[in-house]
């Protein structure tokens, strides 16, 4: 058994691995209870930035839930407004590249949980003008 704080220890960065941006800070929840088949972690997504590149994964199931603030989804053409205690799912495989975007100026805090398959493939999505202004 592991109890453990969520804003106890100190976050990470996630950065792009093409241009270094900065999406959230993270911690990882399961990797310290010794748990691999799924992935849980407190995020937290500064304004004005997104959570990831617009993206599918072939077999990782990805699901957040908003504690603090109002994020916007986007999925292919679809856009949401979430709020503390909304959620979205994003279940594996072919469909339209989503991510997570704060346009707001107070921090976003996520729970991120997502499997853990050794098989995923990720595709990130082309990046035009409207990827890069919805991340200013």
């Amino acid at each position: 058994m592991l109890v453990g704080k969520l804003r106890d220890a100190p976050l990470e960065p996630v950065r792009s691995r093409s241009t270094a941006e900065i999406f959230t800070l993270y911690k990882s929840l399961s990797e310290p209870a010794g748990i691999g088949s799924v992935s849980v972690m407190f995020e937290t997504l500064a304004p004005g930035h997104r959570a990831s590149s617009p993206h599918v994964h072939s077999t990782r199931d990805e699901f957040y839930i908003v504690l603090k603030g109002s994020p916007t989804v986007h999925s292919g053409t679809q856009t949401a407004t979430l709020a503390p205690g909304d959620y979205v799912a994003f279940p594996a495989g072919p469909g339209d590249f989503h991510y997570l975007h704060n346009p707001t100026d107070t921090e976003v805090e996520l729970i991120t949980i997502a499997s853990c398959p050794d098989n995923d493939v990720i595709e990130y999505a082309p990046v035009g003008p409207e990827t890069r202004a919805s991340a200013e």
